[in-house]
Order: C-alpha cells, then sequence, then structure tokens
C-alpha cells in the first residue's frame, strides 16, 4: 500500500461529510484512511461508523478523548502504507492532492513531499507562495539552509502544517517521530516538522495547491484565546534558541519573535 491518510475527528459533523467524500473521491486510489473518533460529543462519531461500513479502505477507531496530537499517535502505529499524510476534519481536497505529491515518487524515494495549498473562504481563495526552491530534489544542506532556517526567519507559509505533506513511514519510525501532548505543548504540528526537518535527507516542493484549508471555521483553536498561551510564547522562544546551539543560524530577533507569535495563534 503507496498512503496512510490519517484523519482525527472532533465534534465535526458539520464539516466531515465533505472532508471524507473529497479523500474517498480521489484520483489516486492506492490508500487507507485511519480514521479515528477522538470521543466527539456531536453525531461525528455515527457519520464515522456510516462511511467505514460503506468503504473497505476505512480503517475505523473509536477512542475516548486525548487531543488531536494524542489521535495522531494513533493514526501513525496503526498506518501500512509506505507514506503518510494528513488531512484535518473540517478541511477538504480537491480530487488530484494525493496524486500530484506521490509524482515525483516516480524517480526516487523521499522523506517528506511538500505541496502548496488553498485557504479558501466562502467565495473565494488565496494560494501562499513559498520561498523554498520548488520542483527539484532538496538534500540535507538545502532542507537545513531553505526549510528549517525558516523557523528562525520569519517563517515560510508551507512548513508547519501537516496537511500538505506526504512522509516517507520508514523515515517516521527509523528516527521515533511522533506528536507531543498538545495539552503540555503548544503547535504539536509545528514541532513535529521541526524535528522532521532535523533529520530529513531528502525533499520535495511540488507547485500544485490541492489542500483546501477552511478559513470560515468560527470559534476554532485559531481564533481563541488559551490561558496557557503566553507560557507557550516564551517555551517555543526558548526551545528554538537552544536548538540554534547546534544549527548556529545567524538570527534576526524580530523574526524569529514574530513566528513564535504566530504558532501561539496557528
Amino acid at each position: 500500500m503507496m498512503l496512510s491518510i490519517i484523519l482525527p475527528v472532533y465534534n465535526a459533523e458539520k464539516y466531515l461529510e465533505k472532508c471524507l467524500k473529497s479523500i474517498l473521491d480521489q484520483s489516486f486510489s492506492d490508500f487507507e484512511v485511519i480514521l479515528i473518533n477522538d470521543g466527539s460529543k456531536d453525531s461525528s462519531n455515527i457519520i464515522c461508523e456510516t462511511y467505514a461500513s460503506k468503504d473497505t479502505r476505512i480503517v475505523y477507531i473509536n477512542q475516548v478523548n486525548q487531543g488531536v496530537a494524542m489521535a495522531r499517535n494513533v493514526g501513525l502505529k496503526t498506518a501500512k502504507g509506505t507514506y503518510i499524510g494528513f488531512v484535518d476534519a473540517d478541511d477538504f481536497i480537491e480530487n488530484s492532492m494525493f496524486q500530484n505529491l506521490v509524482n515525483p515518487l516516480a524517480k526516487k524515494e523521499y522523506d517528506v513531499i511538500i505541496s502548496h495549498y488553498k485557504i479558501c473562504n466562502e467565495n473565494d481563495f488565496d494560494i501562499p507562495r513559498t520561498k523554498i526552491p520548488t520542483n527539484r530534489d532538496l538534500d540535507k544542506s538545502e532542507i537545513k539552509n531553505s526549510i528549517l532556517k525558516t523557523y528562525y526567519t520569519g517563517g515560510d507559509p508551507v512548513v508547519p502544517a501537516l496537511w500538505n505533506k506526504i512522509y516517507n513511514r520508514s523515515f517516521i519510525e527509523k528516527h521515533k517521530l511522533g506528536f507531543q501532548n498538545q495539552k503540555a505543548v503548544r503547535a504539536s504540528d509545528y514541532w513535529f516538522n521541526f524535528e522532521v526537518f532535523q533529520t530529513a535527507g531528502s525533499a520535495f516542493v511540488i507547485e500544485e495547491a490541492n489542500y483546501c484549508y477552511n478559513n470560515d471555521i468560527s470559534g476554532s483553536i485559531i481564533n481563541s484565546f488559551r490561558e496557557n498561551q503566553f507560557t507557550g510564547f516564551a517555551e517555543s522562544q526558548k526551545k528554538l534558541l537552544d536548538a540554534n546551539e547546534h544549527f548556529k543560524f545567524n538570527i534576526d530577533y524580530n523574526k524569529i519573535t514574530q513566528n513564535a507569535i504566530k504558532q501561539l495563534l496557528f
């Protein structure tokens, strides 16, 4: 099996069917969907069960609520695909999404493949564009200087998220990569990718933008205040600065502060 798609679900009844349909309608078909209902209190579990009963590509897991980071770890342990992708239950993808992401694998394996994406509003969308070299192989040195360095230079739109990438499962398992409990660590996806790009030896960025990030959700974690977010800001700053003892990047401290603030709101 080429691909495992990990889809955590929590109280997503309003968006879940659209999301699931967009995955199951992919032009690329060699995949499984690891569908994890993380203790939803709405009708999400019924939607999950209905779709799982109709499509054998769905591996359905129903668990008590542990948070999205822990749900993703369950997905990683369950995955059987050569590569792993992630989708959020309130977003959707265009039918060529995963075909475009696996296309570079026709010539060689990569530790991670990255795409652009769309920020979708009700009537339009925007495509944030990366400054990372696109449509060519990136080796470990280029990953450090073009991708990892963005954590210290104000960020890059394609770097922090999970859902615009596929990851080589053997690479993840070799380096024992996973998600820290989001109740203890802010932006677990941001820090997961920070670990990925420290260890990755090969990467590829494609031009296409087929993931549709739903920007119309009100009351989401992005738009809400969290009582620990200022502590999270300080911890993020310290973690990046401590890591730079090894990287030795020249730091613009105004930009690293701006980037840390972005992650508090992400």
